[in-house]
């Protein structure tokens, strides 16, 4: 009988010692290969893997794998349609992506900068992630997020928020339809509108517009409208009249 070492290299004999992908492959266990660092399961077999020194790099998608041991050099992590329940706390993992996975709770990841949520139904409540930038909550289940201390581009596209938190450090809202808010009173939601054919955002407490990439105050919002278009241009109407909109909410 083959160990898992010969079975390894009769199925990968051109191996490089850092890169493997199991694309569709029919192996089902794996030796311990202390110099790799990346590793692609998409449709593999294989249930469990060694905890791999040098890891940086895992791709789990529609894979058989149900466990992942505690990779200290990990730094991203793909679970995309994975049947994977329960994640150990990465020290270094710096990208997350659960798009349709299963996984319901989260570790507190120190390192977490780019969480992605996209399409996942089963995690209903986050971790104050301290280094989070980028959250992606694009047909999620998630009704409330709490407040990151970083900068923060947030993306709501078809997502379930409820409760949109107000965070000064938020740089970018990004969003295809107009979300209903519980907390509407607090913002000023317009519908697709502008050059951008975009949604634009006020927060009323703290006097904050969010339009694409621009981030300023209500008087800096609407000196930048009529400065960028002409009395009577269709998006300048847009415009005012969502500046009206929020006049009348102030």
């Amino acid at each position: 009988m083959k160990t898992v070492e010969e079975n390894f290299k009769e199925y990968f004999p051109h191996f490089n010692g850092r890169y493997l992908d199991l694309y569709d492959s029919d192996i089902e266990e794996l030796p311990l290969l202390p110099g790799l660092e990346i590793l692609k399961m998409g449709f593999s077999k294989i249930k469990k893997i060694p905890n791999f020194p040098e890891l940086r790099k895992l791709y789990v998608e529609k894979s058989d794998l149900v466990e992942i041991p505690e990779l200290q050099r990990l730094l991203i992590l793909d679970l995309g349609f994975s049947k994977i329940k329960k994640l150990p706390n990465f020290p270094n993992l710096g990208f997350l992506y659960l798009g349709s996975s299963t996984i319901e709770k989260l570790p507190k990841f120190k390192s977490l900068y780019h969480l992605s949520l996209n399409n996942n139904t089963s995690i209903r409540k986050l971790p104050k992630f301290p280094k989070l930038e980028i959250l992606d909550l694009g047909f999620s289940k998630l009704k409330t997020i709490p407040i990151f201390k970083n900068y923060l581009s947030l993306d709501l596209n078809q997502s379930c928020l409820e409760h949109l938190p107000y965070n000064k450090n938020t740089v970018l809202i990004r969003c295809d339809k107009k979300p209903t808010l519980k907390n509407d009173n607090e913002w000023v939601i317009s519908d697709k509108i502008g050059s951008r054919d975009a949604i634009t955002f006020y927060n009323i407490k703290h006097n904050r517009v969010y339009c694409g990439c621009f981030i300023g105050t209500f008087s800096q919002f609407k000196k930048r409208v009529h400065w960028v278009y002409d009395e009577g241009d269709k998006y300048r109407i847009q415009y005012d009249d969502y500046i009206n909109l929020i006049e009348s909410k102030k």
